[in-house]
């Protein structure tokens, strides 16, 4: 019983925490946040639509393609603000740009639109887990923050960095371990959807400690 909540909960609910939060708290988010927000709502609507595009009978995995860059592109923009002074905007957008003409490549002559993009999901959480590792780095560099446990971006990045990194291992492997046992990969499977809602989590935890410090910008 209470593993076919969970699934209804990973299914329907998941990006229901962050998003109301999200949408209570906006005013008081900084643009970073702000980006952070655009994401969840637009995973939202991009849960919702392939939940009825299997209901209708159809194959979701050809939406993967256009989440799996745009996904990219928000988290980019939201690092790029975090980064600001530690790591150069136009390195982070440069970046972007080059994951998201593999992505199209990757669809073109590698992976169909009807194949699983494990590739550029792959790549695309080891190099959002270097900006996670970057951030943590920055915070120790400069030293500014007092109480870490109250700081929204502390909650977030150790959130995605949980997230990102263990996602690497499972989109990497993940056509090696169906070929090997449908039960691993269901196993396999589960882990990283356990580790998408503790980031879900950690999402809205840190939206909800904006109500108790002014945002500013970093970096300059």
């Amino acid at each position: 019983m209470l593993s076919g909540i969970f699934a209804f909960y990973l299914k329907y609910l998941a990006t229901l925490p962050p998003l109301l939060a999200g949408i209570i708290l906006f005013s008081r988010f900084n643009k970073g946040l702000r980006w952070l927000f655009y994401f969840v709502c637009f995973g939202t609507v991009m849960q919702l639509a392939s939940r009825i595009v299997v209901m209708l009978g159809h194959v979701n995995v050809p939406m993967m393609h256009l989440y799996v860059p745009l996904k990219f592109l928000f988290f980019s923009i939201f690092y790029a603000f975090y980064l600001d002074g530690f790591l150069s905007r136009r390195v982070v957008y440069a970046v972007a740009a080059l994951f998201i003409t593999f992505s199209v490549i990757n669809t073109i002559f590698i992976q169909s639109l009807f194949e699983y993009n494990s590739y550029v999901r792959a790549i695309g959480s080891l190099l959002l887990s270097v900006y996670c590792i970057v951030y943590f780095l920055k915070v120790m560099s400069d030293m500014q923050i007092k109480k870490p446990s109250r700081e929204p971006m502390v909650w977030i990045n150790t959130g995605a960095l949980f997230y990102f990194s263990g996602s690497f291992f499972v989109f990497i492997l993940s056509n090696l371990i169906l070929n090997h046992s449908r039960e691993w990969s269901l196993v396999a499977w589960r882990i990283s959807s356990i580790l998408m809602t503790m980031f879900y989590l950690s999402m809205t935890v840190g939206f909800i400690l904006t109500r108790k410090k002014q945002l500013v910008k970093p970096g300059r």
